[in-house]
């Protein structure tokens, strides 16, 4: 008797078990059409904020497309971060339609972290971040993030007061949330698209975070493997420090932003200010390109020689290793209302391979007119490598310096079996105190095999009309 109650018991437990196992309720993927709106409970597709949203793909996965509509605007209490979704794929993708709305973080840190998603997109939504820390942000990818898009929108930082080199961006591929420039042997993220932002801060003569925009690769495969990501269209209205910065890259490609310092109202920026930077990029599938960016207003809108940085880069690049195929590519780029205090440099651009500097622009961009210590290089091309083509760039009304130089070419490769710098206007760029160099190529003279080409530059009224070649 005892036996068998003890039998009949276990089968009933078991029983009731598998009962409750096939009727609690199972946690469905997401696949389709939802909404984030706090008028509304989280229930059904909606979402009434954006951490019930984050905790749920992030529990679920996806097992189809899914399309969040983002309807009212949301303050969180914390940082959404996104890790890799079960299930997301280049079918299975993830869209977020901001319409306008905002998301708003006080976090030191990024509002969206990415930290593994794969296939998002974000659209027409405005990131806000409301931190006074010096290190706000406003998306970081990290730990292979690939195929992520952020167009269309704005990200904005409000209460950001202090100015630092060491400090925040608005976009970072970094795996540190304290350093925007950590590399990782893996990578932070390929195949991304950051495009058609606009990036400000909003509170009066903020600084702005030391970096607009940060992309740094894989520091193991860097040579070799492809990275390419695109950053297109945006608009950068404040940086502390450096508007784009590029290291270990390969394939990336700047093309079309409008880099300035416009929401500053004074120098208040770092003593070397940089527009682009980029240093060791490759080119496994698709050129490296700078082409067709704008940069302007820097430190502010009407600075003055008095109150500026000591030194000015609108370009800075060293060892970008373009082949006969992906040639790397600095083109088509406007530059004006610079000014320094002792150092002007539309291009730092040394040890850099099959380099075509072709059909930029330059516009007042200024530095103090003295004696010794005032320096104003246009295009510095150093050390060039295989082949270089600097042609058809204009240099006009860019004044100052005790030392001035159009285009200077120093120490190009005597291998280069193609060495041009034709078709360049230099014209009326006036105030150096001393030397004036419209074109200065020094150094070539054992370039017997492939002489450097120096034909159809248009010279003309400048403090002098002279060009040196050695």
């Amino acid at each position: 008797m005892n036996k068998l109650y003890h039998i009949k018991n276990y089968f009933k437990t078991a029983l009731a078990v598998l009962v409750v196992g096939f009727c609690a309720p199972a946690y469905a993927q997401l696949s389709g059409t939802y909404t984030i709106n706090n008028a509304a409970t989280t229930g059904g597709t909606n979402y009434a904020t954006w951490l019930d949203f984050r905790n749920s793909i992030t529990t679920n996965g996806v097992n189809g497309p899914v399309v969040v509509n983002v309807l009212t605007d949301n303050t969180e209490s914390s940082q959404i971060n996104l890790g890799a979704i079960t299930g997301t794929s280049s079918t299975n993708t993830v869209t977020i339609n901001g319409n306008g709305k905002f998301l708003s973080v006080a976090v030191a840190d990024a509002v969206i972290l990415l930290s593994g998603a794969d296939y998002f997109t974000f659209d027409k939504l405005t990131v806000r971040n409301t931190s006074t820390s010096q290190y706000v942000q406003g998306y970081r990818l990290f730990n292979g993030s690939d195929y992520n898009t952020i167009s269309n929108g704005t990200i904005e930082f409000s209460a950001l007061t202090l100015g630092t080199t060491a400090g925040g961006a608005y976009v970072a591929f970094s795996s540190s949330a304290i350093s925007m420039t950590a590399t990782s042997a893996t990578g932070h993220g390929h195949f991304c698209t950051i495009s058609n932002n606009l990036m400000r801060t909003t509170n009066v003569n903020s600084p702005g975070p030391a970096y607009g925009i940060t992309c740094t690769g894989s520091t193991s495969a860097y040579t070799t493997t492809a990275q390419n990501n695109t950053i297109t269209g945006n608009t950068i209205q404040n940086f502390y420090f450096m508007a784009i910065y590029m290291f270990y890259t390969n394939g990336n490609q700047v093309l079309n932003n409008d880099i300035s310092r416009v929401n500053a109202t004074s120098y208040n920026s770092s003593a070397t200010l940089y527009g682009i930077y980029s240093y060791y990029s490759y080119a496994a599938s698709r050129q490296t390109r700078l082409d067709g960016n704008i940069i302007h207003d820097m430190p502010f809108f009407g600075a003055t020689n008095l109150s500026a940085p000591t030194t000015v880069y609108a370009f800075y690049t060293y060892f970008n290793y373009g082949n006969a195929t992906y040639r790397f590519s600095m083109s088509n780029n406007s530059i004006s209302r610079l000014r320094a205090v002792t150092n002007m440099y539309l291009g730092y651009n040394f040890y850099n391979y099959f380099f075509d500097l072709i059909g930029n622009t330059a516009t007042d961009a200024d530095v103090t007119t003295g004696t010794s210590v005032y320096y104003f290089y246009g295009w510095y091309n150093g050390y060039s490598q295989n082949e270089y083509r600097f042609n058809n760039n204009t240099i006009q009304n860019c004044d100052g310096g005790y030392y001035w130089y159009g285009i200077r070419n120093d120490y190009p490769s005597s291998a280069c079996t193609v060495a041009q710098i034709n078709g360049n206007t230099i014209k009326n760029n006036a105030n150096a105190y001393f030397y004036h160099y419209s074109i200065f190529s020094q150094w070539t003279y054992n370039s017997a095999l492939y002489p450097v080409q120096i034909n159809e530059n248009t010279i003309e009224g400048n403090t002098s009309n002279y060009y040196y070649h050695y």
